[in-house]
């Protein structure tokens, strides 16, 4: 019987999503210092424009940029950070 790694199941997964039609964006690219950074620091876990390209794709009837979505996402950064 052969080995099974994480990497096998994270490759699997990375082709079958290729093949619906989504990208790859390599951690170290879009880190801080990386090629096309998407965040100012390693502690912005959430990537807002992502995020937000995502819902706009998905509910296209929204309003655009969707009222409160920043100041939702920042309020629950203070509350994580507070808690």
């Amino acid at each position: 019987m052969t080995g099974f790694a994480e990497s096998h199941v994270e490759e699997a997964a990375l082709e079958w999503l290729s093949g619906l039609g989504y990208a790859i964006a390599h951690g170290p690219d879009i880190s801080p210092d990386g090629s096309t950074p998407e965040r100012v620091s390693y502690d912005q876990v959430l990537l807002v424009t992502r995020l937000q390209g995502a819902l706009e794709r998905i509910n296209p009837h929204l309003p655009k940029p969707m009222p409160g979505l920043i100041h939702m996402l920042e309020a629950e950064k203070v509350v994580e950070v507070a808690g």
